[in-house]
């Protein structure tokens, strides 16, 4: 038996997790498309890769073209493999659409952002319900996404889900040491890390910094299409260190600062996905004792405000971001940091170890 592993970018290290930890049960052929950004993050060199080309987003005909040559590609690795029993793991539509068109017939779909509503009837939902009908299981990121993914009145299939969050990888170290209190005398140290993908937010953050350069600094590190409203400022309180290696860089970035700007959103598009997901960043700040700020009314915001780790902002207005940054102070940062402490390690390691064996034995794929 083989898992051809298809996959919509190939610097993902979420993918590289699943990646390595299918490998450790049935062979793992990787086939992924190239984006051009965090070349640094790969997946593990002793595991079969095979390249589907470079995309870029939004141009749907070029997107037709890509699947198109992606099929013809994994058919043709299909010959190599044909004594071999193939079922797929499937990381967005597209890599679905792919794997069934290229004739495999079992395997699991992966959801970990929502890009499109289920629950009206559109081109995205009617191909994704007749495809995900006849698979063995959808994975999914966010406890929510489950709901959001098979409204009752649309989702017709039968099809198991299982929840695996995107929590941090248990070879890391848990640091042991508190940082200590915020001196009134240095600047407030902001971290944004990763995808540079939400225009506003950083548009938000960035005016915020102009206005208030005396007291805060922003360290960026993370690579997107809209990086430039980072490196191109000429605020000496903010910086940009461009991409980093996950998890290997994760320690010394998280030590040294003191929040985590983790707000997303602006875009009409991903706006469901947003309020809804569980992004990595809140299982790092709770890992590194590093206190999360989130967009108000998502779930990540609820929970983080729960644990009392973290902080709310509203970016509808410049206004109401900055009066929200501004009520961030000292003290609740230091508060928010000992809280930290009081996250388990149960609730921040990753555990996909149980449920991939679990999804695995129950479809009889291994003994």
């Amino acid at each position: 038996m083989r898992i051809f592993f298809i996959s919509p970018t190939s610097s993902q290290p979420r993918f590289h997790k699943r990646a390595k930890l299918l490998n450790s049960y049935i062979p793992v052929s990787i086939f992924a498309f190239q984006r051009g950004l965090y070349e640094e993050n790969t997946f593990p060199e002793d595991l079969d890769f095979t390249k589907l080309g470079k995309i870029k987003d939004g141009n749907y005909f070029d997107r037709l073209k890509n699947i198109l040559i992606a099929i013809k590609k994994i058919r043709k690795h299909k010959r190599i493999y044909r004594n071999e029993e193939l079922i797929f793991y499937a990381l967005s539509l597209d890599s679905l659409l792919i794997a069934k068109m290229s004739g495999i017939k079992k395997g699991f779909y992966e959801i970990g952002d929502l890009r499109f509503l289920r629950d009206k009837i559109n081109l995205f939902s009617i191909i994704e319900a007749l495809l995900v009908r006849s698979i063995n299981g959808v994975v999914v990121t966010s406890p929510s996404f489950i709901g959001l993914v098979k409204p009752k009145k649309f989702y017709k299939s039968k099809t198991p889900f299982y929840l695996i969050e995107n929590k941090v990888i248990n070879t890391l170290k848990r640091p042991k040491i508190i940082n200590e209190e915020l001196s009134n005398k240095s600047k407030i140290r902001i971290g944004l890390i990763g995808f540079l993908r939400y225009r506003l937010p950083i548009l938000r953050i960035v005016s915020f910094l102009d206005a208030n350069k005396d007291l805060y600094e922003l360290h960026c590190w993370g690579d997107g299409a809209i990086k430039s409203l980072i490196k191109d400022s000429r605020n000496e309180s903010i910086f940009y260190y461009g991409s980093f290696k996950n998890p290997d860089d994760l320690e010394k970035i998280y030590s040294s600062v003191d929040l985590n700007f983790t707000v997303y959103g602006g875009d009409p598009s991903s706006e469901i996905g947003v309020r809804h997901a569980l992004p990595n960043k809140y299982y790092e700040s709770a890992f590194f004792h590093v206190p999360i700020i989130c967009r108000s009314n998502t779930k990540v915001a609820e929970k983080s405000l729960q644990k009392g780790i973290g902080f709310e902002v509203d970016i509808h207005s410049q206004e109401s971001f900055n009066h929200d940054m501004l009520a961030i102070t000292r003290n609740k940062i230091t508060a928010a940091t000992r809280n930290c402490f009081d996250v388990s390690n149960d609730e921040i390691y990753d555990d996909s170890k149980i449920i991939i064996e679990s999804m695995l034995r129950e479809n009889d794929f291994i003994e």
